[in-house]
């Protein structure tokens, strides 16, 4: 059979489906084009204007308070203030006439307490040595035999999973053993143990936790310096000045609202907080310098007193952990410093705890005899519970102290 070659077929340009294919003229030649002439050269951009200096950014205001400016000089402090460090020194004798009666007294049986925990906790431990190295041992050997036991189970059922799922199934329920009772054991730990735990832990977690606090409040706050409130580290470094100590670190934090200061420590320095919700009374509506004056000077007592300091709660630190004794010997260390804080002050600090009651915009509508009068009057059981677990006095029974400007206040 011969091959034949083949030739492609013609197609009518009578079908609609291949339509005739229209003439493409020739491409003509366009007079006046880039072969015919000069190309034009581009002017060059210099260099600086192809990459422009940064501009300078803008200055920045000032800023400036419109509600109460702060004051930068001696000039410009507060007439209180000005009255406040104007007053003399405060002998060692002076101050030490300030606390409570109570006080000491009561500082000593919270040591007694102290020392009788850990004497106690030591007599249990070295009496159940023996019991509880027994079950220690014990113990043990138990977890060791079902780690090892675990160790067999677990290579068994590999093997057997291997082979048949349904037989692993049945050898891991037919081989299941007890594991050890550790609540059984923690059960039978004994009490001097428990208690030597429990104390080695309050004490990591409690010295640690100081230094957490420190953090928190220096992340979170504005310190007190010669640059920022002038007028109040001028009253701070009086008030020290004052009473012959160190100047604490002093720091405000905005605590939504709540009234409050207080002093702390670490091992070798102490500091202040204040809110500064307390600040509003002496650069706000009132300009109260003597009421703000008189809480920093009392947290600046606590700190005079030893209250504040790791040498003085060192001796306290488990048995300040007890119900009522606690409280008791807390309201004498606030009474104490109430009153130091009135000589370092010159003024009765009753404002101050009026504001800690009815807000720092409303104590000033309060009539102060008044309220006395009726403070005097308020008694009874429930009252006496409150005051009783409360670790400072009530407001009735405080006020009223500072309002004698000399004695101790009423403890229960």
């Amino acid at each position: 059979m011969t091959e034949q070659p083949f030739t492609m077929p013609e197609f009518p340009n009578s079908d609609p489906q291949f339509p005739p294919i229209p003439d493409i003229p020739p491409v003509q030649e366009i007079p006046g084009t880039p072969q015919d002439q000069p190309v034009p050269e581009i002017p060059r951009i210099p260099d600086d204007a192809q990459n422009p200096p940064p501009a300078a950014p803008p200055e920045r205001p000032e800023r400036t308070v419109t509600v109460c400016p702060v004051p930068h000089t001696m000039d410009d402090f507060s007439p209180d203030t000005i009255r406040i460090l104007s007053l003399p020194h405060i002998s060692q004798f002076e101050a030490e006439s300030c606390r409570h009666k109570k006080e000491k007294p009561w500082y000593r049986r919270l040591i007694f307490l102290n020392i009788f925990l850990i004497i106690m906790t030591v007599t249990l431990v070295i009496s159940g040595y023996d019991e509880y190295q027994k079950q220690m041992t014990d113990f043990t050997a138990e977890v060791i035999a079902d780690y090892l036991a675990q160790s067999a189970e677990s290579e068994d059922t590999d093997a057997e999973d291997s082979e048949d799922e349904d037989t692993a199934d049945d050898t891991q329920e037919d081989d299941e053993k007890e594991e050890p009772d550790y609540e059984e054991f923690a059960e039978k730990i004994p009490l001097g143990y428990k208690m030597l735990g429990y104390g080695i832990a309050l004490m990591l977690i409690g010295y640690l936790s100081l230094y957490y606090l420190n953090a928190d409040v220096r992340s979170k706050s504005v310190k007190v310096t010669e640059r920022n409130f002038p007028e109040v580290h001028a009253l701070i470094h009086s008030f020290s000045d004052r009473l012959g100590m160190k100047a604490p670190e002093a720091y405000i934090v905005s605590e939504n609202g709540i009234l409050n200061a207080f002093s702390a420590f670490l091992f070798k320095r102490q500091y202040i907080q204040i809110n500064s919700e307390v600040f509003e009374v002496a650069y706000r509506e009132h300009r109260d310098m003597n009421a703000l004056a008189f809480i920093i000077a009392h947290e600046v007592s606590h700190i005079y007193f030893g209250h504040s300091t790791l040498h003085y709660n060192a001796w306290i630190w488990f048995s300040q952990q007890l119900p009522l004794v606690s409280q008791i010997a807390s309201r004498t260390r606030e009474y104490s410093c109430d009153r130091l804080a009135q000589r370092l002050t010159n003024y009765d600090g009753i404002g101050s705890m009026l504001m800690l009651v009815m807000d720092r915009h409303l104590y000033y509508m309060v009539d102060v005899q008044d309220y006395l009068d009726h403070a005097a009057q308020e008694g009874g059981f429930f009252l006496w519970l409150v005051n009783l677990f409360s670790t400072h006095p009530v407001m009735t029974k405080r006020i009223r102290a500072l309002a004698d400007w000399n004695g101790s206040g009423e403890l229960y």
